[in-house]
């Protein structure tokens, strides 16, 4: 429909970017390995900034219109890939074998996300004033600068959070399923976590 074609232009200005992006990291990779000794290369400057270009677009392939919501996107796939886990059906039991100390980073994190939501929200209402008196444009434009860098300040952080639980304990959750898991979980394991935790 008419109002989905923003957010598809976004989503392919934002792929657009991050394919160009791509191109250039896999071009340096490529010339570092060509070198007489490529291990001494691999962290060279022009590839480590290669990649710090194309991640600050998207850790993966943008399939969504924000910055934020391709993040969250990526912890999912970031987590399946490597250890077989469907987040979305993982994360509630998950989280009932975190420690109280990891509960309590992420909530805390969730709650900055919260606040700057609320600082958007004004920036938009802000906006409406705008519309009638100019000066408040002013003020629309720095609560929404605002709100938009700490959500991304925020979500940034809740999903390394996210990440590190399932590194950290995901194996705890397999204990707890009596899922075969020796240390680290596999993709196997996770494999199986997930299928027994969707109940088919």
């Amino acid at each position: 429909g008419t109002s989905a074609a923003p957010a598809r232009w976004l989503r392919e200005w934002r792929r657009r970017r991050w394919d160009a992006a791509h191109q250039i990291a896999v071009q340096r990779r490529t010339d570092i390995l060509n070198t007489v000794d490529p291990s001494a290369g691999l962290v060279g400057p022009e590839y480590r900034d290669a990649l710090a270009k194309r991640e600050s677009i998207s850790l993966e392939r943008p399939e969504r219109p924000t910055w934020i919501g391709d993040r969250w996107m990526a912890t999912g796939i970031r987590i399946h890939r490597a250890y077989g886990l469907d987040l979305s059906v993982v994360w509630p039991r998950l989280w009932t074998v975190l420690p109280d100390v990891s509960r309590g980073d992420i909530t805390a994190a969730q709650l900055a996300y919260q606040e700057s939501s609320v600082l958007v929200s004004w920036g938009v209402l802000y906006g409406v004033v705008a519309l009638f008196w100019w000066p408040a444009l002013i003020v629309t434009v720095v609560l929404a600068v605002a709100g938009v860098l700490k959500a991304r300040d925020a979500i940034s952080s809740l999903c390394e959070l996210v990440e590190s639980a399932c590194d950290l304990y995901s194996s705890s959750l397999a204990e707890q399923l009596r899922v075969p898991c020796a240390g680290q979980v596999t993709r196997e394991a996770g494999r199986a976590i997930s299928a027994l935790l969707r109940r088919k």
